[in-house]
């Protein structure tokens, strides 16, 4: 072999042992990769051993055991044997499914709620009784009689106690008040207030026929208790108001009275005396007049008067005229005699004023004279004794004026006497009366109040069947998502929200939120002072718990995920083995190469060494 050929061939294998070496540390490399990927499949596998999962037990209706993965809908849903929980959210709303939420908000009441859970109706044992203590035991022959299509209760309610006889609420009261006695008014009007109680009838008959039709018996209960208290008002038995009378003015009517005399001033004579008969005349003998045909005085003397006449009055020849003034004067008088005393005595001063005139002229000799003449046709005198003098007679002329004068201050002074302790005692018992008005308006309104309530908040008359095992927990649920009670809720309520049906069925989810304080439990348990929060409920309460606490809830170990990590964990081993296995076998051709390749190399090593030598001895 040339020294060309040989060196070429010798580079040639040491560019092959260098490419060997080089696939051998590439292999030796991919072997300690197995060895990384041997201790993750490991991991994985120990991780699946060690890991766990939330499930959930119940019982079927046999008491058969049963354990599924918590997911939301294994915790929300209804079974017979089932604890209820409610999921809760960071904002306090319980969860609920989209089918639930339609059914609370398209129903008005609990029992509507609950049909949507095929939950029966059946008679509402608390509507009976509602219904008997309002009406009495014949409250379905009442409710029978309406003659109204709407809710019986809520008609008479509205058209029957809030309206009687014409609609108008209160009016009732309006006719009572109007027959009241009012302070000072002086007469007490009754027709309203008669009308108003004789309209008022608790039996077979009376103001309710016009509501319900062919009833026979009497309306019982709070409504029969409240139509006796309405139809027995208080009442008044001590008679009209004392009233000071509007008396005429006296004064007016005795100047008037002298203004139309014939003579103005009486004179102590004869003559002015008999004017002073003929003034008198018209006062006693005329229209209205003091003297009723005979007049006797204080003295014994008495005066019978004939033959006057409307026109024609005095005793003597002057035939003195009858005046309206005197009428006046006279009816004044006349009208107040039976009432004061001092009336009374005027009139008897006026009337011995008269009789001693008579006498004076009669004593005196004035019968037939020409310048006072008594007409005996006219007149009897009889008894008296001895005639006064001018001078006395014109005294008490005088006297009978000033009298008259001050005659209202004198019956004012009567009347005051008689009429101040008649108008206290009238007054106290006006008080007292009107204390028992107000006590008496108080109770009627008080019942009228409570019977519109108690008709207001009537339950209602169906209600759900409380002994279907489903009525307890869809309760429960109309409570927590915002009932207030059994016929009303809490509208567009931020008590619940949707939860996505992608969750529904999904565990893994549920646990990571719960383990993370994402979502939170509460559990209906039993409580007996029922709940704060919902105090309709009864004797439950939803009340917060913690989901590692529960019964129903364990966290087990996940067999499948176990298997699933093993299967995984074994498959890896394999591979690694049978790749392990080819390195070896690569590693092993390689080696043998090498060797081969090594042998060779030394060998036209040693060739080119020994040319190399003889060619330096050839040339030395």
């Amino acid at each position: 072999m040339g020294m060309s050929a040989a060196q070429a061939r010798l580079l040639s294998i040491t560019a092959r042992l260098t490419d060997n070496e080089m696939r051998s540390q590439l292999i030796t490399n991919s072997k300690l990769r197995l060895a990384d990927k041997s201790s993750e499949a490991s991991s994985e596998y120990m991780k699946a051993l060690n890991s766990s999962e939330l499930t959930y037990v119940s019982y079927d209706s046999t008491g058969a055991k049963t354990t599924q993965s918590l997911t939301p809908s294994v915790l929300m849903n209804y079974s017979e044997l089932k604890t209820q929980y409610g999921l809760i959210n960071s904002s306090g709303q319980l969860m609920v499914s989209d089918i639930d939420r339609q059914n609370y908000e398209n129903s008005d009441t609990l029992a509507e709620f609950l049909a949507c859970y095929d939950v029966p109706l059946t008679d509402n044992p608390e509507y009976a009784s509602a219904m008997t203590t309002l009406f009495g035991e014949n409250y379905d022959q009442i409710m029978a009689g309406c003659t109204t299509d709407d809710d019986a209760a809520t008609y008479i309610g509205n058209n029957v106690i809030n309206g009687l006889f014409d609609g108008t609420a209160n009016t009732w009261l309006n006719n009572y008040n109007s027959g009241l006695p009012t302070l000072g008014s002086g007469n007490i009007t009754s027709t309203g207030y008669n009308n108003w109680v004789s309209q008022m009838s608790n039996g077979s008959t009376g103001w309710m026929d016009q509501y319900l039709n062919g009833h026979t018996y009497s309306i019982k209960g709070q409504l029969g208790d409240y139509l006796d208290t309405v139809s027995n008002p208080p009442s008044w038995d001590f008679g009209d108001e004392p009233v000071m009378p509007t008396l005429p003015d006296f004064s007016k009517l005795v100047t008037d009275y002298n203004g139309q005399q014939c003579h103005p001033s009486v004179t102590d004579t004869a003559e002015g005396i008999g004017h002073m008969e003929h003034n008198l005349s018209a006062l006693l003998w005329g229209g209205n007049g003091l003297g009723s045909g005979t007049i006797t005085s204080s003295s014994g003397i008495t005066v019978t008067a004939s033959g006057t006449s409307s026109s024609y009055v005095s005793l003597t020849n002057y035939q003195f005229t009858d005046t309206s003034t005197s009428k006046a004067l006279g009816k004044a008088l006349n009208d107040y005699s039976g009432d004061y005393a001092c009336v009374q005595d005027m009139i008897q001063y006026a009337i011995d004023l008269y009789c001693d005139v008579i006498n004076y002229l009669d004593k005196n000799g004035c019968v037939g004279t020409s310048t006072v003449q008594l007409d005996s046709n006219r007149y009897t005198i009889s008894g008296g004794g001895s005639a006064k003098s001018e001078a006395e007679l014109v005294a008490q002329w005088n006297e009978f004026y000033n009298k008259l004068a001050n005659l209202n201050s004198q019956i004012i002074s009567e009347a005051m006497t008689e009429f101040v302790p008649a108008h206290d005692s009238w007054e106290q018992q006006y008080v007292a009366f009107q204390e028992s008005v107000k006590a008496w308006k108080a109770e009627v309104e008080l019942k009228q109040q409570t019977l519109l309530d108690a008709i207001a908040n009537l339950p209602p008359q169906l209600t759900a069947d409380e002994n279907d095992p489903k009525y307890e927990w869809y309760k429960n649920l109309w409570y927590r998502m915002g009932g207030i009670s059994e016929t009303e809720k809490q509208d567009n309520s931020n008590s619940y929200k949707v939860l996505d049906s992608n969750l529904m069925n999904n565990a893994e989810w549920l646990q990571f939120a719960l383990e993370h304080g994402i979502i939170s439990l509460e559990q209906v348990t039993f409580s007996e002072n029922g709940s704060d929060e919902y105090p309709n409920i009864g004797t439950v309460d939803w009340v917060s718990i913690q989901y590692n606490s529960v019964a129903d809830i364990s966290s087990e170990q996940n067999d499948a995920a176990i298997a699933k990590a093993e299967v995984k964990y074994q498959n890896a081993l394999t591979e690694i083995e049978q790749q392990d296995k080819k390195y070896d076998q690569d590693l092993k051709k390689l080696d043998t190469e090498h060797s081969a390749l090594q042998t060779e190399y030394d060998s036209i090593k040693s060739v080119i060494d020994k040319n190399v030598e003889r060619s330096f001895k050839a040339f030395s």
